[in-house]
């Protein structure tokens, strides 16, 4: 599940962000923080296909072929279109569920887990949703994260090439570091560091908000009296 579709829409990108400004932290709160926008954007309309039933006695690729077979039906509907596999152990004749819907973008959201009894089309769509609001919450989150490196990049005068001294990146502190590879419009950086005393060389891919520069005097390459902000 991607995340593009759902922020092209911008009533969905516009709850997300609001959860994001208003600090809602804990992913059940921030998917009832967004949950009424999707249901009024991006709404599904249920359209239940009959139960699959796959007992212990079928051969094994007959069971893939009634799964994969129930997904090529799914896709065929609308958002919201899903079917229940119904499926027995072979031991105890005990059932348990595998739900499958569609999410309107070409995608066959598939769930098997914690379904204690046949679930509803409302549990199915719940947990379709949610999915939808964390992958679109860790995407904006990522944007807000590259534009904050960028903007510190900058501060700093990062540039590709350029040897710094006395970097700490993450927890760990290097006596030299050099770019080797920089993204200007992410503030994504990859490091060859080496410590004082150790022949030694490490390779850390990093963000620009996870390093710390001590001190003037540090690069030949036009960066003395650069002090970097604390991560």
């Amino acid at each position: 599940m991607t995340s593009k579709h759902l922020l092209a829409i911008p009533a969905l990108r516009a709850a997300v962000s609001a959860a994001l400004d208003a600090g809602v932290h804990y992913q059940s709160a921030f998917q009832e923080f967004c949950r009424p926008a999707w249901d009024v954007s991006y709404p599904a309309v249920e359209h239940r296909l009959p139960d699959v039933v796959i007992t212990p006695s079928m051969e094994f690729a007959t069971k893939r072929a009634l799964t994969d077979a129930a997904k090529e039906a799914v896709l065929t509907g609308a958002r919201g279109t899903w079917v229940c596999c119904v499926k027995q152990h072979d031991v105890g004749g005990t059932h348990y569920y595998e739900t499958f819907m569609h999410d309107g973008a070409g995608t066959v959201h598939a769930r098997n887990d914690g379904y204690s009894a046949k679930p509803s089309y409302e549990e199915v769509l719940t947990r379709l949703v949610g999915m939808e609001i964390y992958t679109a919450r860790h995407a904006v989150e990522t944007e807000r994260q590259r534009a904050q490196a960028s903007v510190r990049a900058s501060h700093l005068g990062l540039r590709l090439g350029m040897t710094l001294r006395n970097v700490t990146v993450g927890h760990d502190r290097y006596s030299n570091v050099v770019i080797e590879e920089f993204s200007p419009e992410s503030g994504d950086l990859c490091l060859l560091c080496t410590k004082r005393g150790s022949r030694n060389r490490w390779r850390r891919h990093t963000s620009a908000l996870n390093i710390t520069i001590e001190g003037p005097g540090q690069s030949s390459a036009g960066c003395a009296d650069m002090v970097a902000v604390a991560a």
